[in-house]
C-alpha cells in the first residue's frame, strides 16, 4: 500500500477524528527507508503511528531471536492510561491471543464501572508483521472508544493497519537483517498445496461426472437448445480446468453441438487437435457418455 492508498483509508478509519495530513502519512513511509539503528527507527516511529489514528498509546513488540517464546516491546505512553491490575492482566492474555493471529484485529472494551461513573475505556488494535508467515513483530494501538464503531469503519481500521504492517515489515527486515526467502525453505510448502490442490480436483472431477451421467440421452427440442446445453457443459469443464474425454479415440477435446443435415436438432461432436489436424469425432443425436480429464497445457512455442 502506498502513501496515497494509506491516507485514502485513514480518513475513514479516523472519522469523525480529522485524518492525518499527507506530511505525517509521507514521514511514516519515509522512515522505514532512512538509515538508522533499530531503537532509533521505532523511538522516532511510534509517535508517527500513534497519530495516524489518534491513538493515545502504543507499541512495537519484537520476538527476541535466541528465544521465540520471549518478546519485547518499544512503548509510546503507555504508562499514561492508568491500567489496574485486571486490565494488565487481560492485556497481557490479548497479546499472547494476537502472537497466534496473521491478520490484524480489533479488540473491543469490557463494560466496567468503577464508583458509579464508567471507567475510561480502549479499544485495542494488534497487526501481526511476518517473515516467511511467521510473526516476528507486532504493531499495538491503543485506540478510544467513547462510541460504538460501524462496519465500514471496523474494515477501514484494520485495511489502514495491513498498510502500516507492510511499511514496517519493509523497515524491520533491513534493520533486523532478516534473511531473503529461499525456494528451498518454501518447496515442502508449495509440495503440500499441490498435494491439496489436486485432491480437490479429483473431487470435482467425479462430482462433474457423476451429474453429468445422468444426462446421458438426453435431447432437447430444438438445434439452439441442444447447443445452449453443450456451451453451458463446456463452460462448466472450462472453469475447472477441464476437458471432455473423447470416447473415440481420449484425447482432451471441446464439447460441441452442430448442425446435421441427418438431424434437425444437431449432433454432439468432440473437437480437438490430433497429429493429423482438427477433427471432430462423435455424432449422437443425444447427449454422450464421456469421460473427464485436466485441461492439457497449453503448448510453448
Amino acid at each position: 500500500m502506498n502513501a496515497e492508498t494509506l491516507r485514502v483509508s485513514l480518513q475513514q478509519a479516523c472519522d469523525p477524528l480529522p485524518p492525518p495530513s499527507q506530511q505525517v502519512v509521507r514521514r511514516f513511509f519515509r522512515l522505514a527507508e532512512e538509515e538508522g539503528s533499530l531503537q532509533l527507527y521505532l523511538e522516532q516511529l511510534l509517535p508517527t503511528l500513534c497519530s495516524l489514528l489518534h491513538a493515545p498509546a502504543g507499541m512495537v513488540w519484537l520476538r527476541a531471536a535466541a528465544s521465540p517464546d520471549a518478546c519485547f516491546a518499544i512503548r509510546h505512553r503507555m504508562e499514561t492510561l492508568g491500567w489496574d491490575d485486571a486490565m494488565s492482566k487481560r492485556h497481557d492474555r490479548l497479546v499472547q491471543i494476537a502472537w497466534q493471529q496473521r491478520q490484524p484485529m480489533l479488540v473491543e472494551p469490557t463494560s466496567r464501572r468503577k464508583s458509579g461513573e464508567a471507567t475510561p475505556q480502549w479499544r485495542l488494535a494488534f497487526a501481526p508483521i511476518c517473515h516467511q508467515q511467521t510473526p516476528f513483530a507486532m504493531l499495538e494501538l491503543v485506540l478510544a472508544a467513547q462510541m460504538p464503531l460501524m462496519q465500514g469503519r471496523r474494515q477501514a481500521i484494520l485495511k489502514s493497519l495491513q498498510g502500516m504492517v507492510d511499511s514496517l515489515q519493509e523497515g524491520l527486515t533491513r534493520r533486523l537483517r532478516l534473511p531473503q526467502p529461499t525456494i528451498a525453505a518454501i518447496d515442502p510448502q508449495l509440495t503440500q498445496l499441490e498435494l491439496e490442490i489436486a485432491s480437490y480436483q479429483q473431487t470435482i472431477q467425479r462430482i462433474i461426472k457423476k451429474n453429468l451421467s445422468g444426462f446421458q440421452g438426453w435431447s432437447f427440442g430444438s438445434l439452439g437448445e441442444n447447443q445452449e446445453f453443450a456451451k453451458r457443459i463446456q463452460k462448466l469443464l472450462e472453469d475447472h480446468g477441464l476437458r471432455a474425454a473423447c470416447p473415440e479415440c481420449g484425447h482432451p477435446a471441446i464439447l460441441r453441438c452442430l448442425q446435421s443435415g441427418n438431424s434437425r436438432n444437431g449432433v454432439f461432436v468432440f473437437d480437438h487437435y490430433l497429429a493429423t489436424g482438427r477433427t471432430f469425432h462423435g455424432g449422437a443425436s443425444s447427449f454422450p457418455d464421456f469421460g473427464i480429464v485436466p485441461k492439457p497445457q497449453r503448448k510453448s512455442s
